[in-house]
């Protein structure tokens, strides 16, 4: 056996005659590109989204407080009153959707980008086309499982350890814990909105008030999801950096605090335009929301609470 379960012999070759004759058949490989922007962009969009999915945490466990006042008693609660605490829910929950959105697009580039550089780090072959790194966080059912086993195979392909050039790897160390986590809060955070899809359909009053929980509840996991979310992108992108640079493809790491345009090569004009989604959502939701009133028909579109009594 070779470093850490590599076999000396892949099929009566030895590993070295093989990554030669492996290297001269080859197409030419791709340069080492550094996933840093993308990750860090994927960063700032997905902290954003968890101190807006805390702070829609909040205001769910209130609309819930009140629901339950206006069950006891009726006259109560302002209609007012229930249509401004709905707006602010609303406006949160487009914010959410589109800072989401684009933290999902931006995670989809990375995996895309740390993927493609397995060749450069000496990896011949991976497990999956690389088309995959975009198309499988997409296919239904495939979704559970396929984005985290290429990231899972990222994680492997940095170890120090491996040769400079190898087709086989029997991994010498299991991928961290907050990597698995997070992809159960990943997968938890989809069925609930699934679950949301379907409560919402022939609101009661009662069926309104489990939407809520169900509302607040997937709030709490895609707070928990992206913190850690934040965790697994630092970890295996530095992972990776230290494995180019222990093979000489880049003088130093680069840096979490250097613009995008200098270490990820994206332009201006690319950034805006990933960025574009959540700006949307954002001034959507002045257009969805800013006419809100004290009357359901001036709420039109962000009153479900006032639309339930």
């Amino acid at each position: 056996m070779g470093i850490s379960g590599i076999p000396d012999d892949l099929g009566g070759r030895s590993l070295s005659a093989a990554g030669m004759a492996d290297s001269q058949m080859a197409a030419p490989v791709r340069p080492y590109r550094s996933p840093v922007a993308f990750a860090r962009l994927a960063r700032i969009f997905g902290i954003t989204a968890a101190v807006a999915s805390a702070i829609s945490a909040a205001y769910l466990r209130s609309a819930t407080g009140v629901i339950r006042q206006l069950r006891v008693d009726p006259l109560s609660v302002f209609q007012a009153d229930l249509l401004r605490l709905s707006n602010n829910i609303e406006r949160i929950s487009y914010f959410i959707v589109g800072t989401v959105f684009v933290t999902t697009i931006l995670l989809v580039l990375w995996l895309r980008r740390m993927y493609r550089n397995l060749a450069s780090l000496g990896k011949l072959g991976t497990r999956f086309r690389r088309g995959w790194a975009v198309w499988g966080w997409f296919v239904p059912v495939l979704n559970l499982f396929r984005p985290k086993q290429m990231i899972n195979e990222v994680w492997y392909a940095g170890d120090l350890e491996l040769p400079a050039r190898y087709r086989y790897i029997a991994p010498r160390e299991r991928v961290p814990g907050v990597l698995n986590v997070w992809w159960g809060f990943w997968i938890g955070a989809g069925l609930l909105g699934f679950i949301q899809r379907v409560q919402f359909r022939d609101l009661t009053l009662g069926r309104f008030e489990g939407l809520l929980n169900v509302e607040f509840a997937a709030a709490v996991v895609v707070a928990v999801q992206m913190v850690l979310l934040d965790r697994v992108l630092v970890r295996i992108t530095e992972r990776q950096q230290a494995r180019a640079l222990h093979l000489g493809l880049v003088t130093e790491p680069v840096p979490w605090t250097r613009s995008p345009r200098v270490d990820g090569r994206i332009a201006p004009a690319k950034l805006a335009l990933i960025a574009a989604p959540a700006l949307l959502a954002v001034a959507g939701t002045g257009w969805a929301c800013g006419g809100s009133g004290s009357t359901p028909t001036e709420a039109r579109g962000c009153h479900r609470m006032a639309a339930s009594r």
